[in-house]
């Protein structure tokens, strides 16, 4: 009690003996008075009179090699401008998070439900949800697993050679830890799979400008990462990217992995087009497509 008190005059003395000014009082959002009168604008509240409209065309296969894309269907709906592939990008096709262990648009493997195979870009939402309906994926389907024990069984690769490593944390003597303990609990534990459920569905905006420029508009956790990533795919350097977060709906992390990947969808069909695009997802692709946290298996 004592110690607490004198830590407690030492804080007071070091602010000048002042009582608190923002603990304890009613502090106003700067955000509160836009959001109840309904004036803030999230990313979809950013429209363009005719901005193209992209869709992707994903991967329904787990895990699958690509033996041919067909767009010539696609290319003959009304309003479908192009279908972009990986073959079509300028810079390198690349959109990991942390590791270079993800191809933006599949090339000859598809390595999730999910995976993004070929980008739609059309004059209206009717024409770029036709047009990917229209895209003529060929798949020869492979072994897939859903669970960290199936991967482990024997020498399974998803990505080639290529492996993510192992992160350790070291912290104390764990030895003398447990010699020190009158119990100790130890069991294995399962999490399973969650969505982050956030209101705002993934979407976003991309403006090109000047002779090389972009800005995007984007539902993002991480301006800098999403800008980065639109710079690698783009060719360009990052000095010609601006990204925009504006009001999010919710994110919970789920804007951090998924938002370099919907600013790379919109950007790129942009600088393909010279023209703004807009993508925006629906619930059921945000549920069906978008990363989740994945289960676990804990030894705790």
């Amino acid at each position: 009690m004592d110690r607490s008190r004198k830590y407690l005059d030492e804080v007071r003395e070091l602010l000048g003996g002042r009582d608190y000014t923002i603990v304890g009082t009613n502090v106003q959002r700067v955000d509160g008075l836009e959001k109840v009168t309904g004036r803030a604008k999230y990313t979809a509240d950013f429209v363009i009179e005719n901005a193209l409209v992209v869709r992707p065309v994903w991967s329904k296969h787990p895990h699958a090699l690509i033996k041919g894309i067909d767009k010539s269907v696609a290319l003959r709906v009304d309003g479908v401008e192009c279908v972009i592939t990986s073959e079509d990008i300028r810079g390198e096709n690349q959109c990991g998070y942390y590791i270079d262990d993800q191809p933006f648009l599949a090339t000859d493997k598809v390595r999730h439900v999910g995976d993004i195979v070929a980008l739609v870009v059309a004059r209206n939402e009717g024409a770029a949800w036709a047009g990917a309906d229209a895209v003529v994926v060929a798949y020869e389907e492979l072994p897939a697993v859903f669970e960290p024990k199936s991967a482990l069984i024997d020498d399974f690769r998803i990505h080639g050679q290529k492996s993510p490593g192992d992160v350790k944390i070291r912290k104390g003597d764990v030895d003398k830890a447990f010699a020190e303990c009158d119990v100790i609990v130890e069991r294995t534990y399962q999490a399973g799979s969650q969505d982050h459920a956030y209101i705002e569905p993934e979407a976003a905006l991309a403006i090109p400008e000047g002779l090389h420029q972009v800005t995007v508009i984007s539902t993002n956790q991480n301006p800098f990462r999403s800008r980065n990533a639109v710079a690698r795919l783009l060719g360009r350097p990052q000095s010609e990217v601006k990204v925009i977060t504006p009001y999010l709906g919710g994110g919970f992390g789920g804007k951090d992995t998924y938002g370099p990947i919907i600013s790379a969808i919109a950007a790129v069909a942009a600088d393909y087009t010279g023209r703004p695009a807009f993508v925006s997802f629906t619930r059921h692709d945000s549920f069906s497509y978008r990363y989740k946290r994945c289960a676990f298996e804990i030894r705790y």
